[in-house]
């Protein structure tokens, strides 16, 4: 079996003429494939991560100790004692936030309102943790948002 001869480009060619002459058509299948798999990254994920990543709990926490479990679906506010002064927090529609704070700097309240499972409030200066619990998140290894 005879090899044909390799293609030389014509050196009076500009030079991007003379790239795209020498692209064959297995170039453009891998191409291809490259791009389905790179556009496949972005749409798999959310296609296979749970649609319903709401918490229906939270966890309060003042110095490492459990201090309430609060159901989200239940509007209400409530008061909280930790290490600097008092800490309001509001639970509505389906979210809890810190209200009110007497931390010196309110990064608390900058935080807003959270609502999925594995989310987090904290309150340093209070030593205040808030965190969003779900039965279906108890066998994640990483959490993305």
């Amino acid at each position: 079996m005879e090899r044909r001869p390799e293609r030389q480009p014509d050196p009076s060619l500009p030079l991007r003429w003379r790239l795209l002459r020498a692209i064959r058509a297995g170039d453009y299948v891998i191409a291809a494939i490259f791009f389905a798999l790179a556009c496949g990254s972005f749409w798999l994920p959310g296609v296979l991560a749970p649609h319903d990543t709401a918490g229906r709990t939270a966890r309060i926490f003042v110095r490492n100790q459990l201090v309430a479990e609060v159901d989200l679906l239940q509007d209400r506010a409530f008061d909280l004692d930790g290490t600097v002064g008092r800490v309001t927090l509001a639970v509505a529609a389906g979210s809890i936030r810190v209200a009110a704070s007497t931390c010196p700097n309110q990064y608390c309240l900058k935080q807003g309102a959270i609502h999925r499972a594995s989310q987090v409030l904290v309150c340093v200066p209070n030593q205040l943790l808030v965190e969003i619990v779900s039965p279906d998140a108890a066998n994640l290894d990483v959490i993305t948002f």
